[in-house]
């Protein structure tokens, strides 16, 4: 199984990765709203989604992911651009 970076995918990519789960497309819509609208810390948020397909969802993100390790890499990953991002001075990245 091939771990994969879910934040990573635009929406295209998303459809065809649940396709290629034999979901229906419109998880990739689900999905999308709950990383890029509603900013969800992880897959036990989304609602929406029936609870097996949220673990399974789980075993496809690089490392364990779960518990606050899942959370961590998640937020860790966001990409804030520069001019909007609030560290107080030099960001990690910028050091």
């Amino acid at each position: 199984m091939e771990k994969i970076d879910i934040k990573s995918l635009d929406y295209a990519e998303l459809q065809n990765f649940f396709e290629s789960l034999g979901e229906k497309s419109f998880r990739a819509k689900q999905v999308y709203q709950w990383i890029h609208e509603k900013l969800a810390n992880g897959f036990d948020e989304m609602t929406n989604l029936p609870k097996s397909l949220r673990d399974r969802l789980q075993l496809y993100l690089p490392g364990s992911g779960r518990g606050a390790d899942f959370t961590d890499r998640w937020n860790a990953k966001v990409f804030v651009p520069p001019g909007r991002r609030q560290c107080g001075g030099k960001c990690a990245d910028e050091i």
